[in-house]
Formats: C-alpha cells, structure tokens, sequence
C-alpha cells in the first residue's frame, strides 16, 4: 500500500534496502510513475526562491496526499538558467488526470 511505502521511504538508513522493498511493493496495475521537468530553468535564479517555489507547490498538493509519493529534486548552481526542477511521483492508478 501507499502507507507502508511512506512508512519504509521516511524510516529508511539505507536507499538500497528501501528501493528493494519498493519494488517488491509496486504494483504496476495500481499504481503509475512520473517525472515533471519544470519548464522555465531561466526563472531560477536563487536557491531559496527555488525552492519556495518548490514548497508552494506541494502545498497545493495536500488533497492528494493519500493517493501521492513525491520527492522533488533541484540541481545546477545557483546562477541563472542553471538550476533545473525534476519532481518524480508514485501515483495510485495509472492516469494524473482529476
């Protein structure tokens, strides 16, 4: 279930052991990864900015919570068009569409 990979991810020491159990876990008829590129890099310019913007969206996630996994990712140095955001997302179902 979604609650016991929660459970596994947030208590985790080793990531080896926890993607291990992570796939004994998924269920590909139930369940449905995803990875969000965000689409305008030139507009992350400073890392605290980056990621209030970051924050601000998974505020807006809180009605799916019980349905959603996600960790967001930011790379690059903190200099203008050189930061990048990739989200990655465990979905129940098999569609993002509401």
């Amino acid at each position: 279930s979604m609650d016991a990979w929660k459970k596994i991810y947030s208590n985790c020491t080793d990531y080896h052991d926890a993607m291990k159990q992570f796939f004994e876990l998924y269920d590909s008829n139930g369940w449905s990864i995803w990875r969000g590129d965000y689409q305008y890099d030139s507009e992350l310019r400073v890392l605290f900015m980056t990621s209030n913007l970051i924050g601000g969206f998974i505020q807006r996630t809180d009605e799916i919570r019980k349905w959603l996994f996600g960790t967001c990712t930011i790379r690059g140095k903190e200099e203008p068009g050189s930061m990048k955001v990739t989200h990655y997302f465990l979905i129940r179902g098999d569609s993002i569409q509401p």
